[in-house]
């Protein structure tokens, strides 16, 4: 069987070949990046990859929940792939105000905010009880960032502390069950790292600052939903000049990220049977803000789904789209990432080009 280390040096391989292959893959770089120490972070996080992998062969497909973390702005895309399809299904994309009263900044305060979103939104979800399937709740690691200011902000803070609380809440709930069907595994997904994966669809020599990417993500995300609902005869059919898009792909290559369940699809095709709910559609995709006409966009979708899955108005806070827009491209580059793993194992034990699927 061949190695990776093996194989690197067979076919030559330089350390601009193999740096790719993280973001590719979805692995944090180690913290020296000598080629040599690259080449032995991949080979550990690939044998834990296999190994995973070979504990969930009797998983009856998978459920992603991704998390944009935040206490006013919290946004999660839940999505199911089932062992027999391509591409998985949007759930229930929202975001929630999980702080609506201003709570004091205090353990006891946060412990049941963070326990309340854990049991309504995690651990009681309907497609989990009985389903075995291999269940993941993605967060971003959150940074502790300055933001030019003199001192961490407190805002970061108490995200961070949420982070924390959620993290040992999963495991507390793990050890606590004895139902193998109701392990939930927390992965921690590498700052920046969703950014980095998704914006391979620039030249090299693009570099987008804070702004720009934040953009960029969001029409991504209406991108991806047209592509879903276009052949459903579900996308808009009257959009204002000024919100037309153009695809960031090739559309005659671009193909799905994820399909809609058909509870969805009959609620948006109901309230789109309506004058008023296709007014209303038409309306929210031709926001000038790509922010706000995300936002509402999601709200519709929210409205369509079935009682389990609709999350109340009042919850929904701020009008802003870019942290639905980034839950939801977690939980695919998520699922892009364990794809990815696969088809470069199998790669590496048949022998054959790095290079070819590094810059593919």
């Amino acid at each position: 069987m061949n190695t990776l280390k093996a194989l690197a040096s067979s076919q030559k391989l330089t350390r601009a070949d193999i740096l790719p292959l993280f973001s590719k893959l979805g692995y944090p770089l180690p913290i020296t990046t000598r080629k040599n120490d690259l080449l032995e972070s991949l080979e550990v996080n690939l044998a834990k990859h296999h190994a995973q992998s070979k504990k969930n062969l009797n998983a009856n497909g998978r459920i992603i929940m991704a998390l944009d973390m935040g206490l006013k702005n919290m946004s999660m895309a839940r999505f199911c792939l089932h062992n027999r399809q391509n591409i998985p299904e949007l759930y229930q994309w929202f975001k929630m105000d999980l702080d609506p009263l201003e709570c004091a900044f205090n353990p006891i305060n946060y412990s049941n905010i963070a326990i309340d979103f854990l049991h309504d939104q995690i651990i009681n979800d309907t497609t989990i009880k009985g389903s075995n399937k291999q269940i993941s709740v993605i967060l971003e690691r959150q940074r502790f960032r300055t933001a030019g200011s003199s001192a961490v902000l407190e805002s970061t803070l108490k995200t961070n502390t949420l982070e924390a609380m959620l993290c040992m809440g999963i495991v507390s709930h793990n050890r606590a069950t004895n139902d193998t069907g109701m392990q939930i595994s927390a992965i921690s997904s590498p700052p920046g790292g969703m950014v980095k994966y998704w914006q391979r669809y620039f030249p090299a020599e693009e570099k987008l600052n804070e702004k720009e990417s934040k953009q960029f993500r969001m029409e991504l995300v209406l991108n991806f939903l047209l592509l879903a609902l276009k052949p459903l005869n579900l996308d808009p059919k009257k959009v204002k000049e000024h919100a037309q898009m153009n695809f960031l792909l090739d559309p005659k290559k671009a193909k799905p990220k994820f399909s809609l369940p058909e509870r969805l699809i009959q609620g948006l095709a109901t309230i789109l049977k309506s004058p008023e709910g296709e007014k209303r559609w038409d309306a929210a995709w031709s926001f000038k803000s790509q922010s706000r006409r995300l936002w509402e966009i999601a709200r519709i979708i929210n409205e369509a789904n079935d009682d389990d899955y609709r999350v109340p108005d009042e919850v929904w806070g701020v009008k802003k789209g870019d942290d639905l827009a980034d839950s939801l491209l977690h939980g695919i580059a998520h699922l892009e990432y364990q794809q990815n793993r696969e088809v470069f194992q199998n790669l590496v034990q048949k022998g054959k080009d790095i290079r070819s699927f590094s810059f593919a």
